[in-house]
């Protein structure tokens, strides 16, 4: 997560962890980067049991606008499904998750960043900024 297109923090006090999609210049459309680091976050969760929650937000005006179509023009139809399955694999590891998700979903959400809300047990759209994920 060293690009710093995903911040994730967990508050020790509370044990909630915190995923906030951090490219609020595209509308944090998920590019391989961050995807990546979903993943490898999403993981890390599974494997803390310190965590007792997880808000997902998004960086800026928005929460996801999905995929970034800029990163997706080059690939042939193999990589495309591998790349869906891939998305697949972790959300479903986000929905299948022990511990209560919270999609804090302001501006759009689109294609797979709706998956992302909807893989969350509770959704909270809202024009205002959720305290937990002000930019």
């Amino acid at each position: 997560m060293s690009d710093n297109t995903l911040l994730y923090d967990v508050d020790a006090d509370t044990g909630i962890a915190t995923l906030t999609l951090n490219r609020p210049q595209q509308k944090n459309a998920l590019d391989m980067s961050m995807r990546i680091a979903l993943r490898e976050a999403v993981y890390a969760i599974r494997q803390d049991r310190s965590i007792r929650a997880v808000v997902l937000c998004g960086a800026g005006h928005d929460f996801c606008a999905g995929g970034d179509l800029r990163s997706m023009n080059v690939q042939s139809a193999e990589e495309g499904r591998n790349r869906l399955d891939d998305l697949h694999g972790w959300v479903g590891m986000l929905l299948d998750l022990d511990r209560p998700v919270i999609a804090a979903v302001d501006g759009v959400a689109y294609g797979a960043g709706f998956s992302l809300a909807l893989a969350a047990d509770f959704v909270l759209a809202t024009r205002a900024r959720v305290s937990a994920c002000r930019s």
